[in-house]
């Protein structure tokens, strides 16, 4: 959503088996043997003037080399670092050495290159800030002392239609020379003497932007890495192989294994391709046709949620190299090796499953792998993002029940989605409050959570690692002062102007009904005198927007986008510090006000242990882990920590520079400038305060809405007595309830 010294651009039209190297794809245990034999990973200490500074990464020989921004006199400048015998030092060329440039011109980092020995010269590729623009200038080495600037004249020339400098993503040079520049919707080849425009190709139908932003370069190829869009993000295409002087790719290369996202690629001197994605390391060897997974990602870093990879390097020794870019600054090297005596499959297997996808919970098993060689917590997801859309819900929840009614399953439960209470009264869940417990006496995890997990014998069955606040703003209401169903209420009565706007019975329950749950059922039975009064309070907020059954051109339902101009108060789903930016940013726009509606919480990736697991122990201290500090200090737009230490760790970190600027409405046609920045103090103080005080559980019951879905219009549209809207839903729910 929000990336790192980000410029919205809107111009353009706003195990599978763990294996070894050569080892067979299924670990076997026999006969008291153990496999053995797989990569190991091992951090590389950079040094200090290294590890904020670095560009990229390549190779020089057999050699691994880092590029590094560094400070010279006047300016600054790249210098080269290779890491040869354990160590670094310092190899930076002299025409690379002879380039300074100021700091207000490098303030930027995005899109810089150095290519050494290509095709008979080298290059640096450096995005320079002129003015208010951002150019791309190409570098060429003259003698080996100096540099001169051949920057291609048509990246100078600015787009008269959107008044922009189109520069390149990323460069490589084939080997006779010749340039090939990697755009966002095409690619430009050049003359390398004379940089003279030889081919130039754009990209068919809307496949602009569905390439990585890397180009890669062997012999007389160029390789570019397609990426498919999910509703999960995007994941690994093909490789596209590109003949010198072709237009259309020679081939796809396709990879019958999931490699996953953040892909990058490195290509050896035989040939051979090796790419990597959160799911390990795979190589296909030049004139094989399958890929084989060398290094299993789960081990590694590439598995982690708060390390982003940033390149990779495929050694001829047969060492691999992954550059990351650390969540919280910084950059960290890593290196795999082969290791003879490594275990092959980990003595423990601790599965977790989630009906649906969660970062921290596969953040959580990524670092306890990591850290426990003897265990290795695999997550299984019921329904991955791509399947949400098409998913049999039904079918495959029948299939978990089946599975733990018969005493299996997986170890830990992620009841997200599942029927929590069910599962306690069938005895599915470990009474967890051994771990639990004795982490809020301390401090270590919000208390008000805790207590509202804690049943009225001590017992607690599970605990969200994470919580979600759903945050009214207001811009024509107060909205500290509609921070209830009841008050919004009251406050809305007397207004002839609709606030929330025209809403279908469908979103309107979802809105409202969730927070009326743990109130207006008491054990097995429905508490009347609470829905009443829910009921009158509901039917007040109707009137004032009005309900309709469906939405039409004309009508449709204000979001939090619309507060900066037609609505007077919108909802926003807040998981997190990050995606508080938004919500914050309208309400110091339109000089409004937020709330924590109904001083509620959403809960996310409630963790339960299975009490016919073989691992209980084991799967205690993975709960115990994932509500530490480590797991909890990372911001995956999920939600809040419920670690205390992480929680209010994550207002001080410095979001300065993460930033959006687009444009917004405000009514009567007109827009305005709209920047998304760091929350400011106040907020984030008000914020953390809330997240320490809410004690209620949102619960979204489907059974209920649907018979309010039923019921409601008939009592929204007056022809319905509140009574007999109250009996109705009695009727309705009492079988259901008393289940």
């Amino acid at each position: 959503m929000f990336k790192k010294a980000l410029c919205l651009l809107l111009a353009a039209g706003l195990l599978a088996g763990l294996v070894g190297c050569g080892k067979p794809e299924t670990a076997q245990q026999s006969g008291g043997q153990v496999d053995k034999g797989r990569y190991v990973e091992k951090e590389i200490s950079l040094p200090e003037e290294i590890s904020e500074n670095i560009y990229h990464m390549g190779k020089k020989g057999e050699n691994l080399c880092l590029y590094v921004r560094e400070e010279r006199e006047g300016g600054v400048g790249v210098a080269c670092y290779l890491y040869k015998d354990g160590s670094f030092e310092k190899d930076t060329p002299a025409w690379l050495e002879s380039l300074v440039f100021s700091e207000e011109q490098t303030a930027l980092y995005g899109g810089t290159r150095v290519i050494e020995n290509a095709g008979g010269k080298s290059y640096f590729y450096i995005n320079l800030i002129e003015g208010e623009n951002i150019i791309g200038h190409l570098y060429c080495s003259t003698d080996g002392t100096g540099a001169e600037d051949v920057t291609p004249q048509d990246w100078l020339e600015e787009d008269p239609v959107y008044h922009f400098y189109d520069s390149p993503q990323d460069i490589a040079v084939m080997e006779d020379g010749s340039i090939v520049a990697h755009f966002y919707s095409s690619e430009k080849i050049y003359d390398g003497e004379t940089m003279a425009l030889i081919k130039e190709f754009r990209y068919p139908g809307d496949y602009s932007g569905e390439y990585t932003q890397n180009i890669y370069a062997a012999k007389d190829k160029f390789y570019l890495l397609s990426r498919s869009y999910t509703g999960a993000g995007t994941v690994f295409g093909g490789i596209d192989v590109y003949k010198q002087g072709t237009d259309v790719p020679e081939e796809t290369v396709q990879c019958e294994q999931e490699i996953g996202s953040d892909n990058f690629l490195d290509i050896l001197s035989d040939g051979s391709l090796v790419i990597c994605g959160e799911k390990g390391f795979f190589k296909k060897s030049a004139g094989e046709d399958k890929w084989e997974k060398v290094i299993e990602g789960i081990y590694t870093s590439l598995a982690l949620k708060d390390m982003y990879c940033a390149g990779i390097a495929a050694m001829e020794d047969g060492s691999y190299y992954a550059l990351f870019s650390k969540n919280g600054g910084g950059m960290a090297l890593m290196e795999y090796v082969y290791d003879a005596e490594a275990v092959l499959t980990p003595q423990t297997v601790l599965t977790v499953y989630s009906l649906y996808e969660n970062a921290a919970v596969k953040q959580a098993a990524a670092l306890y792998t990591k850290q426990h060689p003897d265990v290795l917590v695999q997550v299984e997801t019921g329904i991955p993002y791509q399947d949400m859309e098409t998913a049999d819900v039904d079918s495959i929840l029948q299939s978990l029940n089946a599975k733990l009614i018969a005493k299996e399953g997986a170890d830990v439960l992620v009841m997200d989605g599942l029927d929590a209470d069910s599962f306690v009264e069938k005895g599915l869940l470990v009474d967890v409050q051994d771990v639990i417990k004795p982490m809020a006496e301390d401090g270590t995890l919000l208390k008000n959570v805790v207590d509202g997990y804690t049943t009225e014998n001590g017992e607690i069955y599970m605990m969200p690692m994470k919580i979600s606040l759903n945050v009214l703003i207001g811009s024509k209401i107060d909205a500290k002062e509609a921070d209830s169903i009841e008050s919004l209420a009251q406050v809305l009565a007397g207004k002839q102007e609709p606030i929330l706007g025209v809403l279908t019975v469908s979103d309107f329950i979802d809105m409202f009904v969730p927070y009326m749950v743990s109130d207006i059922v008491n054990g097995k039975e429905m508490d009347k005198e609470a829905l009443a009064g829910y009921l009158e309070s509901l039917k007040i907020i109707a009137d004032n927007g009005g309900i309709v059954e469906q939405y039409t051109d004309n009508t449709y339902s204000w979001g939090a986008w619309d507060v900066a101009s037609d609505a007077g108060a919108a909802f926003w789903e807040t998981e997190g510090f990050l995606q508080a930016m938004f919500p914050m940013a309208i309400v110091d726009l339109v000089k409004g006000s937020w709330s924590a509606f109904e001083n509620a919480y959403s809960p996310v990736g409630q963790l339960g242990v299975n009490s016919a697991s073989p691992n209980v122990d084991v799967a205690k201290d993975f709960l115990k882990f994932a509500f530490s500090f480590e797991v909890q200090d990372g911001d995956f737009y999920d939600g809040f920590p419920v670690n205390v230490e992480a929680l209010e760790n994550q207002i001080k970190k410095d979001r300065s520079d993460y930033t959006a600027y687009t444009t917004i409405s405000i009514g009567g046609g007109a827009e305005t400038g709209f920047e998304i920045g760091a929350l400011s103090e106040e907020n984030g103080k008000r914020m953390l305060e809330v997240c320490k005080e809410v004690d209620k559980i949102i619960i979204r019951d489907k059974e209920i809405e649907k018979v309010m879905a039923e019921v409601l219009p008939s009592y929204l549209n007056g022809q319905s007595s509140l009574e007999e809207t109250v009996d109705m839903l009695e009727r309705s729910l009492s079988m259901y309830l008393a289940e």
